[in-house]
């Protein structure tokens, strides 16, 4: 994922979804009926006598009964719509009365699904805010939704928001599981403002020569050349370094880790034979050491999309499926610029899955280029164990950042370097 892609700001998945544009303004919400005045639409402000000039017409009643809808505002529709294209198989409606125990509640997207037989409910509630007005939803909104949901008994719940969240209301919402979203559609003027968020990079550099390390089967001596370049030792014809780098790739995503020694052993089903131009040995057990230091550097930047579903807990964005082409774009993003920061972001390390349609913003720069092309295929003949890349029990400084390290690009001078492509073979 993070190999030819790295330096892309934008990423192409499958699919773009075109949105209608909607021309007419979004007008606030009032809790009273409103008055019509030729064509000017207003709240409870008018004066008395500019009333009275005017014929009154009777204010329509919220229907009452449970189950009743009303249109919703254009932000309800826009996310409705989102969700649809994510879930199509479920009964999506906006702006549905439903009874609770003290009376009517109203959910904004109201998602009904089939589950094993029987119908689930769950919600979205859409806060429309102006970010430099009103600033991000706080705690307060995420504790209404929590007693709503269980007031209701919902299945789950979501806050979709325009302004993003406070701190506060990102610590209760993953505490009681409340979902936290901002939805995003390329020209669809129903969405007002674009998510801004900050994002989280890690700059990763080799402190030496990577070691390879065997255990020879049956008491067989190892070649005598100590030093390989990476593409040398071979399992069936194809290197077995690109193999291990690309693990090592693999285990720095799945792994907050930025500094220490670290090592990759893997036990074999049954002995294999490797060739290089030494000669050859059969092993039983293969194995990869090396060093690194890096640092973590956090930015802002804004995240557009065709159309998708920013997940704040998660820090990752969904994109909504269609048969056209979708695209991920983040803005005004520096891939050498940041802040450093001493820790990495809060993220969940344990569940690094993704789920369908989501990609994850997690970006890690290398200073150093490792050879990936054509990797031997051991997978097949490791112990399945072994082939765990979860790193248990990590040291806190494993996960620190290297104080003074750089996000700085590697000098031209240092680029053709050939420390990188050496492996030692140790015994």
């Amino acid at each position: 994922m993070w190999g030819r892609q790295l330096f892309a700001a934008t990423l192409t998945f499958g699919a773009e979804v075109k949105a209608p544009v909607v021309d007419r303004p979004r007008i606030a919400k009032s809790r009273f009926p409103p008055c019509v005045i030729g064509t000017q639409r207003i709240g409870s402000t008018m004066s008395r006598r500019s009333t009275m000039a005017k014929r009154r017409r009777p204010a329509r009643k919220t229907p009452k009964r449970s189950g009743s809808r009303r249109a919703g505002t254009p932000y309800e529709q826009a996310v409705g719509e989102l969700f649809r294209q994510f879930f199509p198989a479920s009964s999506i409606n906006i702006g549905v009365w439903v009874k609770g125990p003290d009376g009517r509640r109203e959910l904004d997207v109201d998602i009904i699904e089939n589950v094993g037989g029987r119908s689930v409910r769950s919600v979205v509630e859409c806060k429309d805010f102006n970010p430099d007005i009103t600033g991000p939803v706080g705690i307060g909104y995420i504790d209404a939704l929590d007693s709503k949901r269980r007031d209701l008994g919902l299945a789950f719940a979501f806050v979709c928001s325009n302004a993003g969240f406070t701190a506060d209301a990102i610590r209760k919402a993953k505490r009681v599981n409340i979902g936290l979203l901002s939805a995003t559609r390329k020209n669809d003027q129903r969405i007002r403002f674009g998510v801004v968020d900050e994002i989280y990079m890690r700059h990763i550099r080799l402190t030496e020569a990577p070691k390879l390390r065997l255990w020879p089967a049956n008491g067989e001596e190892l070649p005598r050349k100590e030093v390989l370049e990476s593409g040398e030792a071979l399992f069936e014809g194809r290197p077995i370094g690109p193999w291990f780098f690309n693990r090592f790739v693999q285990a720095l995503y799945l792994n907050p880790i930025v500094r220490g020694a670290f090592h990759d052993y893997c036990r074999l089903k049954n002995p294999i034979r490797l060739d290089w131009p030494a000669g050859s040995a059969t092993v039983q057990q293969i194995g990869f050491e090396l060093a690194l230091e890096g640092a973590w550097f956090v930015q802002t930047v804004r995240l557009e999309s065709t159309a998708g579903l920013y997940d704040w807990l998660r820090r990752r964005m969904r994109i909504a499926p269609s048969p056209h082409p979708t695209q991920l774009q983040i803005v005004d993003i520096n891939y050498f610029g940041g802040n450093w920061i001493a820790q990495p972001p809060d993220v969940d390390w344990s569940n690094r899955k993704l789920l369908p349609y989501e990609c994850d913003l997690q970006f890690m720069m290398f200073k150093n280029v490792f050879p990936m092309d054509n990797p031997a295929l051991l997978g097949p003949h490791v112990v399945p164990e072994d082939l765990n890349l979860v790193i248990k029990d990590i040291g806190a400084s494993a996960i620190e950042s290297v104080p003074g390290f750089t996000s700085d690009p590697v000098p031209e001078a240092e680029v053709g370097k050939k420390l990188w492509p050496h492996i030692k073979v140790v015994n």
